[in-house]
């Protein structure tokens, strides 16, 4: 018989914010995002360390922060809807795909809306591709009409992004990379949001940055090599 999933504590972390039947449904879940799209290796978990450190310096905590971190655990959990051709495609999307995968976040939000402890994800699951400028999707909110959580999630999402190898580019150091955020201040991401993100390039962020990257160990999933996301 196959041994059981092996973890370590940064996903029995992610894992325990839930427990009992709504804990089954949320591990279930992420193990269905990351067998489908295995090319983004520890991007869930690290864009939730990320939202985190973001939330503390804007004074968020306790439900909230919660509320928080599960929407950044599950953000992308409906690109289990979206087809390999298109979710693996190596190169770059044909306007026809771009629709297809725009379609992602509203088919996330109604698979989480039927779990109700799920719920208080459903704003970043829905919002996180809005830009503060209206120019986002699906939405095309504006401003402080996106959600708290998903204007924090823009932000450590597009530095996770850049800072990771992707199957279409590579990785950024850094301070390219802060550099590219600064750039999209008032257009992309919200500005205040922003700056807290930059409050933490001379606090914790080496240490996050580094930490995710020496945490994202291999494990056996049911006897199949697997990188869960760290």
């Amino acid at each position: 018989m196959n041994e059981p999933v092996k973890t370590n504590t940064k996903i029995e972390y992610g894992f325990n914010w839930r427990t009992g039947t709504t804990g089954t449904a949320l591990e279930a879940l992420k193990v269905l995002l990351d067998r489908r799209d295995t090319a983004t290796g520890g991007h869930s978990l690290r864009v939730v360390r990320y939202t985190e450190a973001i939330a503390a310096e804007l004074r968020i905590q306790g439900q909230e922060l919660e509320d928080l971190s599960l929407g950044a655990l599950l953000h992308d959990i409906g690109k289990i809807a979206i087809p390999d051709s298109i979710l693996l495609k190596p190169g770059s999307l044909n306007r026809d795909e771009w629709v297809i995968m725009k379609t992602h976040p509203r088919l996330g939000a109604d698979m989480i809306s039927m779990v109700e402890s799920l719920q208080p994800a459903i704003p970043i699951v829905l919002h996180h591709h809005e830009w503060y400028n209206g120019s986002g999707y699906p939405a095309g909110l504006i401003g402080d009409e996106i959600p708290l959580g998903a204007r924090i999630f823009a932000i450590a999402d597009a530095f996770d992004a850049m800072t990771s190898v992707r199957p279409y580019s590579g990785a950024m150091d850094v301070q390219s990379a802060i550099k590219e955020l600064k750039a999209g201040s008032g257009t992309q991401f919200c500005p205040v949001c922003l700056q807290a993100f930059l409050n933490l390039e001379d606090k914790n962020l080496p240490i996050i940055y580094d930490e995710c990257r020496k945490e994202a160990e291999p494990t056996q999933f049911y006897g199949l090599p697997n990188y869960f996301n760290l």
